[in-house]
């Protein structure tokens, strides 16, 4: 019997996805401001590491840059 791998994905991950697909969509459009974390929170139902984890992904891809305030 072979047992194949489960794959478990992390909720950042699931997040990552979205917002990518919000933004490959054009419901976002280059140098349009993202919602909000605590917004992006609600929205996804996740907590704010979760969404901030998201984010610093899509910034090492260079699909977000992140500017404080």
């Amino acid at each position: 019997m072979a047992a194949g791998k489960i794959s478990t994905k992390k909720v950042s991950d699931f997040v990552e996805e979205q917002i990518e697909g919000m933004i490959q969509s054009g419901m976002f459009k280059a140098g349009e401001k993202l919602p909000s974390v605590r917004e992006l929170c609600e929205m996804y139902e996740v907590g704010r590491s979760a969404v901030r984890d998201a984010m610093t992904t899509l910034k090492g891809k260079g699909i977000l840059q992140v500017k404080q305030g």
